[in-house]
């Protein structure tokens, strides 16, 4: 579970950053209206929701479906995460002109 809200707070972070700089817009219309609203407001609706929902799934980690939800989440947000840090290293690598 720990796992799931660092890589939660980190995807946060990340989308916060990008979203700032315009390097890339918010696709979840739910999210999109929070960040229109304010970056705190995102933050605290994008953290509350997924915390929200993994202590759901945690209370019920004995029952296979939760635990294989827990699951599918830790590897979307692993996915996630990687896609971010991808992003990062090719703006880093364009503004330092080797990539085209």
């Amino acid at each position: 579970m720990l796992a799931l809200l660092v890589l939660n707070l980190l995807d946060a972070a990340f989308t916060n950053a990008f979203l700032a700089t315009g390097l890339m817009t918010e696709a979840n219309p739910l999210m999109r209206a929070a960040w229109e609203t304010s970056p705190g407001v995102f933050l605290a609706v994008k953290l509350a929701l997924v915390d929200l929902g993994t202590l759901a799934l945690w209370m019920g980690r004995r029952r296979l479906l939760p635990a294989m939800a827990l699951l599918v989440c830790l590897s979307a947000y692993s996915a996630v995460i990687v896609y971010h840090l991808l992003l990062v290293g090719t703006e880093v690598l364009s503004r330092a002109g080797t990539l085209p």
